[in-house]
C-alpha cells in the first residue's frame, strides 16, 4: 500500500463514523494522526540512565474538536481518531502528577474530553500545560524530594486534542487546528469492537508507515523553507503536517495549503464561549425535530390521498409507535408548533379541499419534495 493511498483509507474510515461540517477535515486529521507516530516512544524507567526523547518537531499544534452543541459528534470523532493515533490516553479528568507522569514517561497522544468545565487546580494545571505544550523542551516545575534542587522539571510537550461545546481560550485556541462539529448522521452506524479493530489495522499501517518515512519527514521539516502564506503562529503549528504531506502524499500539497489557509483564517471569528451557547442548542434541537417532522408526515398519508387536514395530521403522527411527537415538549405535538417546524421548509397550512369539505391543512406532493430533499 503506496502512503497515498493509506492516508486515503484513513480518511474514509474517520468519513465512514463522522459526518463533517467541513469535508477538509478528514484529509487534516489523518496527517495529524500520522504526526502522533513522530513523538518519542515511551521512556524506559527500568534503569538508572533515563535518556531524552527524541522528538521530530519542534511544535506540535493541538486538535480542538468543538461544536455549539450536545449531540455534534465530538465524542465519537475523538474516538474514532483515537484508534488510529500514538499510545492514546483519555482523559475525561486527571490529576496533575497523572498527565505529567504520562508525558514523561509514556509521551502519549492525549485527548481530554469536556475541557471546557475543568475547574480549581485541574484548570491551572491545563493552562500551565497547554500554553507551552505544544513545543519541545517546555517542563513545568514541580517541588520534589528526590532531586538535589528540591524542584524537578516535568515535560509537558505532546500531541493533545481537546473536545469541548464552544471555544478554547484565546491562547489555546492561537495553538490549536480547531475541528468544528455539527450535528448530522454517520454513514454508518458505530459499533464499538467493530470499529476498533479497523482503527486497529489501520494503525498498524501507519505506524510501519511512519517509522519507514521517519527520516525523510524530518529533514524535510528541518529544511523546510516555511510556509509565508501563513502568520507566524499558524506557520508553527502546521509546518508539521506540511512535512508529512510532502513525504506521504506529495499531490495533495496544494490541497493541503488551501485548507490550511482556510483553517487558520476560521479563526479570526468571535470565540464563542459554552456559558453562552444555550440558544445554540436549543436551535439545534428545533432543527433536528423539525427534519424528522418533514419525514415523518411524509410517511402518513393513505393510499390515494392528495391532502391532509391538519387536524387529521397530528393524530396520525401520535400514532407512529416510534415517533417522539405523543411527548414533544412535554404535552405532544400542537398544530401551533407543527406550523412554526414546517415554515423553514416552506410548508404552510393553507385552505385544502377534501370531499367537499374546506380546512386548513398540507398538500402531500410539497411535503413528499422536502422530505426527498432531506433523505
Amino acid at each position: 500500500m503506496t502512503p497515498r493511498d493509506l492516508l486515503s483509507q484513513l480518511g474514509a474510515y474517520i468519513d465512514k463514523y463522522v459526518t463533517f461540517a467541513n469535508p477538509d477535515y478528514s484529509f487534516v486529521s489523518s496527517l495529524w494522526a500520522a504526526g502522533t507516530f513522530m513523538f518519542a516512544k515511551p521512556i524506559d524507567v527500568g534503569g538508572d540512565d533515563i535518556s531524552a526523547p527524541v522528538i521530530a518537531f519542534d511544535a506540535f499544534p493541538y486538535l480542538v474538536i468543538t461544536s455549539d452543541t450536545k449531540r455534534s459528534g465530538k465524542t465519537r470523532f475523538s474516538e474514532v481518531l483515537s484508534a488510529l493515533c500514538s499510545r492514546v490516553r483519555n482523559y475525561a479528568g486527571a490529576t496533575p502528577v497523572t498527565v505529567f507522569r504520562a508525558i514523561k514517561y509514556e509521551c502519549p497522544t492525549i485527548f481530554f474530553d469536556e475541557a471546557e468545565s475543568m475547574a480549581g487546580e485541574a484548570a491551572d494545571m491545563m493552562r500551565q500545560v497547554t500554553n507551552a505544550g505544544y513545543r519541545k523542551g517546555q517542563t513545568v516545575p514541580r517541588a520534589s524530594v528526590v532531586t538535589p534542587s528540591g524542584v524537578e522539571e516535568w515535560p509537558v510537550y505532546c500531541p493533545k486534542g481537546f473536545i469541548l461545546i464552544g471555544d478554547v481560550r484565546d491562547t489555546l485556541r492561537d495553538r490549536s487546528i480547531i475541528i468544528r462539529m455539527q450535528r448530522a448522521e454517520a454513514k454508518e452506524r458505530y459499533v464499538f469492537a467493530k470499529a476498533k479493530a479497523e482503527g486497529a489495522e489501520l494503525r498498524a499501517e501507519l505506524e510501519k508507515l511512519t517509522n519507514a518515512k521517519r527520516d525523510a519527514i524530518t529533514d524535510v521539516y528541518t529544511q523546510h523553507k516555511g510556509l509565508d502564506f501563513l502568520t507566524d503562529r499558524d506557520e508553527e503549528i502546521w509546518l508539521p503536517l506540511f512535512a508529512l504531506c510532502e513525504v506521504l502524499a506529495p499531490s495533495r500539497v496544494e490541497e493541503l495549503k488551501r485548507i490550511a489557509v482556510d483553517m487558520a483564517t476560521e479563526k479570526t471569528s468571535p470565540a464563542r464561549r459554552y456559558t453562552k451557547l444555550d440558544g445554540a442548542e436549543d436551535q439545534a434541537e428545533l432543527d433536528e425535530y423539525s427534519r424528522r417532522l418533514v419525514r415523518d408526515a411524509a410517511t402518513v398519508f393513505k393510499k390515494g390521498e392528495r391532502a391532509i387536514f391538519t387536524r387529521d395530521l397530528l393524530p396520525r403522527l401520535q400514532e407512529l409507535v416510534t415517533g417522539p411527537w405523543r411527548k414533544y415538549r412535554g404535552e405532544g405535538l400542537t398544530a401551533m408548533a407543527m406550523a412554526d417546524m414546517l415554515s423553514p421548509f416552506g410548508l404552510q397550512p393553507h385552505l385544502v379541499k377534501i370531499r367537499g369539505v374546506v380546512a386548513r391543512g398540507y398538500h402531500r406532493a410539497e411535503i413528499e419534495k422536502v422530505a426527498r430533499g432531506l433523505a
